[in-house]
Order: structure tokens, then C-alpha cells, then sequence
């Protein structure tokens, strides 16, 4: 059931994007609000995020080595198990920790993106996908 109300919140920020921008910034905010590098701004209220300051990833260089060196909390809500590679928008890809919670919400993103596919595509309609491996 879960997943059903998060796919439905993700449906309603489709019809009302400035909703769902808000709903995600409420979602981050309450999970960063423990990270070294988002207490700063804990007391703005959602709206007031459009004042957070644009910076390069050379600029989060030093707290990434933080990370890298076991002080996650700088950066993330739990330790990273993993690191993923951005091709960013210039230079070489840069490495970026991904938290457990991390995964989750990028797994849940991928599935509603699944079902929003297959819920408005009617070609695959009668049709049944199935993403389980064979045993």
C-alpha cells in the first residue's frame, strides 16, 4: 500500500508540479535535516529554499573527502554503500555517495517512472510485464 500512495503522490505532482516540488523539498528537508551540510538551512520554511546558494562540485570537494574518510554525516543520513558517477553538465564524471536511503528513493523513482509509463501507454495494454528473474 506504500507504494500505491507513493505512486499517487508522484501522479498528483504531475498535475500540480509546484505541489509535488514542494512535497519533494519537505521529503529531503526531513531526510537531510541530520547532515552537517543541510542544518544550515533547517529553519527556512519550503519556500524559502529558492535562497539555497548554487555551488560547483569543486566547492563540495572537501566534505566528499569527509565522506570518503568515514564523517558520512556531513554529506548523508547513513553511511554510503555505494558511489555513483555523474557525467554532470562539463569535465570529467565526479563521484557521488549514495546513502541506503539514497537507493530507496531512487528504486521507488524508477518504479512509479515504470508504472506512469505503462499506466499511459496504452500499446501495452492487455499486456503483462514482468521484471522477476526466472529461478
Amino acid at each position: 500500500m506504500r507504494e500505491l500512495a507513493c505512486y499517487s503522490r508522484w501522479v498528483g505532482s504531475l498535475r500540480d508540479p509546484a505541489w509535488g516540488q514542494e512535497h519533494a523539498m519537505e521529503l529531503l528537508s526531513r531526510i537531510y535535516s541530520e547532515t552537517e551540510a543541510w542544518s544550515r538551512y533547517a529553519d527556512l520554511p519550503i519556500q524559502g529554499f529558492t535562497r539555497l546558494p548554487i555551488v560547483e562540485y569543486r566547492q563540495v570537494r572537501q566534505l566528499l573527502r569527509a565522506v570518503a574518510q568515514g564523517e558520512y554525516h556531513v554529506l548523508l543520513p547513513a553511511p554510503p554503500v555505494a558511489y555513483a558517477l555523474s557525467s554532470g553538465s562539463t569535465g570529467s564524471p565526479k563521484a557521488i555517495p549514495i546513502s541506503d536511503v539514497d537507493i530507496e528513493l531512487r528504486t521507488m523513482s524508477a518504479a512509479r517512472a515504470m508504472v506512469a509509463y505503462a499506466e499511459l501507454r496504452e500499446f501495452l495494454e492487455g499486456v503483462c510485464l514482468s521484471n522477476i528473474p526466472p529461478q
